[in-house]
């Protein structure tokens, strides 16, 4: 079977996208199980900041003992992945950097810019049928349109079980000064030095790997098609509208928060 007809399939097809996963990380074990590099990593990415675009470097990369995603990281998950690179996303506790520190893990924190975060996150909801929030969005924009959308992800809804984008931010920022996180901003990433850095990033994790064929990331790891195409009844140009102006009053701090610690150098 085609590429291009497993890819059409997988976003028909409740449960295929895992399963194509699982069969792709078992080859890979299997082709890489004679290298012992288990560098104790844990990627942890904020939703929307990125981890598709890195996920995807580090697959075409072949980084040795890679899991694409844990949706937990409890200490018996940890004890079994020894050592092994994986991406998650985990919100700041001192439970949770205890567990990572005893395990041996140090961290990557992905962050990326707030508002870009915040549509990023609203066309990925609206275009993922099989995404939790994906009703709680569309019902939002039925009732309320861009307005009421827009609404939603910047002041969440309790009743819903959404936080706000602020309380996101403060989850992932928590993780600021603590042992063994290192920060890894999705502007460096896309920038026009983001895979020499990458590659940096990784020698100095000590990791094997294929020396890619081109110089951009955006080449080695292409974005998501499902993530461009909106239903046609979204307009996105309202959406940025409304980030960048009515909602900027409560966005803007976190703008402010954020580029603060891309410029102190620390996460």
């Amino acid at each position: 079977m085609r590429r291009g007809t497993l890819v059409a399939l997988a976003g028909r097809v409740p449960g295929l996208v895992a399963l194509l996963r699982r069969l792709r990380d078992r080859r890979a074990e299997a082709a890489l199980a004679g290298i012992d590099y288990r560098p104790g990593l844990c990627i942890n990415s904020m939703p929307k900041a990125g981890t598709h675009l890195l996920a995807g470097a580090l697959a075409a990369l072949e980084v040795p003992h890679y899991r694409r995603h844990l949706n937990g990281v409890d200490a018996a998950t940890l004890a079994r992945l020894d050592g092994a690179v994986f991406f998650t996303h985990l919100a700041y506790s001192p439970e949770a950097a205890q567990r990572l520190q005893q395990a041996g893990y140090h961290q990557w924190l992905l962050l990326r810019a707030p508002t870009a975060v915040a549509l990023s996150t609203l066309v990925y909801v609206l275009t993922r049928r099989d995404h939790p929030q994906h009703a709680a969005y569309a019902q939002a924009w039925q009732q309320g349109g861009a307005q009421a959308l827009v609404a939603l992800r910047v002041h969440g809804d309790a009743a819903r079980g959404l936080g706000s984008i602020a309380a996101l931010y403060r989850r992932y920022f928590d993780w600021a000064g603590q042992p063994g996180v290192a920060p890894l901003y999705y502007e460096d990433l896309t920038g026009p030095q983001g895979l020499s850095m990458l590659l940096s990033r990784l020698a100095e994790e000590g990791a094997p790997l294929r020396r890619p064929a081109v110089s951009d990331l955006g080449a080695l790891a292409p974005p998501q098609a499902s993530a461009t195409v909106l239903p046609d009844w979204v307009d996105r140009r309202a959406l940025q509208d409304l980030l960048t102006g009515e909602h900027a009053a409560i966005l803007q701090p976190l703008e402010r928060a954020y580029q603060r610690l891309r410029e102190s150098g620390s996460a």
